[in-house]
Order: C-alpha cells, then structure tokens, then sequence
C-alpha cells in the first residue's frame, strides 16, 4: 500500500493515543483490524460528498439487455462507481439499479464520484475527514472508550461540514451561478 496510507492511518491512531504503524502490514490485531476498516471508511467518506478529487466523467456503455419496465435502457457503471453526481444531457430522468444505471436516453455521460484507491490524489481536507472517520471507527475496539469514539465522531462530523465547504469552492460553477449581491457576500 501507499506510504499515503500510512499516514492517513497514523493520524487516525494519534487521534486514539494508539502505536503508530510503519508499514500497512504490520502484524498484530490493531494493524489488522485497521486493513479491514479502511476500505469501508475511505468509500463511506467519498460517498458522503462530490469530492473533486474524486470525481470521473465517462460515456456509459449501453447493455444489451433491457430494463423490464420503466426505462427504455440499461448503462453499465463503472466497477469504480460509488455515487452519481451529474449526467449529460442534464435533467435525465435516471435510477441507479445494481451496478446499472437505467434512463430512457440513447447516449448518456456521468460525472460520479469514484473509489480512489491512491489518497495522494486526495486534498488535505479529505487526509484529515478520513483519518477522523477511522479514528471514530477505531476507539471503541481499541480504548474500549464510547466517550472517546463519539467525540471523535462528532469531531469527524465538523470537519467533514468545513470540508465539503472548501472543496465546494474549488469550482468556478459555484460563482458564475450566483448574483452580484450573493457573491459579494460570499467574497468573490
């Protein structure tokens, strides 16, 4: 695994007072316990926002088999889809179905949100959301503390509100949107 996973991980085990590791396969139950956690925080943490750093646009492929009811098509989503975030054309009626996504149009393109398994692609707001999360996912098994891992949880929770916040702002669709007096506001 990616040093960058050590380190995410590290800082979730500081925030618990924990050992530190040196390698993502270090032996003994904490390391073990934290390789089994890590793939289901890192893809619950990307669903709960459109990061940018995490975001793809594709061409679906069309499959042969049509929906039973409801749709005209059925598109294949990629294996590394976790949540749509946008289609072209816009405004398509669509339902996510399984690994499929149905919609009555002859030609569709998804922006989603994607299972990133390199955390170097990842910004420092998502770094710190994500060790929290696992941190908050650790304490219990590992203190044995219910106060320490909802105060990590909660901590978790305000950090990942101010990040969504920053990584909101990366774009430019945000301003050009809204009216002098809103952006004024809001300092642009």
């Amino acid at each position: 695994m990616a040093a960058s996973i050590v380190n995410i991980v590290n800082r979730a085990l500081d925030h618990i007072g924990q050992q530190t590791l040196v390698s993502f396969d270090d032996p003994g139950p904490n390391p073990a316990r934290i390789r089994r956690l890590w793939p289901q925080v890192r893809d619950a943490v990307l669903r709960e926002h459109n990061w940018k750093s995490a975001t793809k646009r594709i061409k679906l492929n069309e499959l042969l088999a049509k929906p039973a009811f409801g749709f005209d098509r059925r598109y294949q989503l990629p294996p590394d889809f976790l949540r749509l975030v946008d289609t072209y054309p816009a405004g398509v009626k669509v339902e996510v179905e399984g690994d499929c996504l149905l919609a009555d149009e002859k030609e569709l393109f998804i922006a989603y949100v994607a299972r990133v398994d390199d955390p170097s692609l990842f910004d420092t707001s998502l770094k710190d959301v994500l060790s929290l999360k696992l941190a908050a996912e650790l304490a219990y098994g590992i203190s044995a503390s219910v106060t320490l891992a909802g105060q990590l949880e909660d901590k978790y929770r305000q950090r990942l509100k101010e990040a969504r916040g920053h990584d909101a702002r990366e774009g430019d669709s945000l301003r050009t949107g809204l009216g002098a007096w809103a952006r004024a506001k809001l300092g642009y």
